[in-house]
């Protein structure tokens, strides 16, 4: 089905004005990139969650420790322009390096 897709827009593209933008956009949802986020920041404890109760607890602390500022700015993010977002901006909305 994909390609049929991509013929239909090369045979109808002097019809619109494609915009660029990358196939896979996290930053489009901006869920996505808290769950990127919790999954960064979980990887980086030491020691490890062992078990799905851990995880879980780990993974909770993790979510309540986001500022609620951050779900502020990644909501912010979500605007469409000529430009795509880049992968860089939520990170920074979250204020994690």
């Amino acid at each position: 089905m994909r390609s049929s897709v991509c013929a239909w827009f090369e045979e109808h593209q002097d019809e619109f004005t494609a915009l660029p933008w990358p196939e896979d956009s996290p930053d489009l949802n901006p869920i996505e990139n808290l769950w990127d986020h919790l999954d960064r920041v979980v990887r980086a404890m030491d020691p490890q969650p062992r078990n799905l109760a851990q995880l879980a607890t780990a993974l909770e602390a993790v979510w309540l420790n986001i500022p609620v500022n951050a779900f502020r700015n990644l909501m912010d993010l979500i605007h469409v322009t000529s430009h795509p977002p880049t992968r860089d901006l939520p990170e920074a909305a979250i204020g994690q390096s």
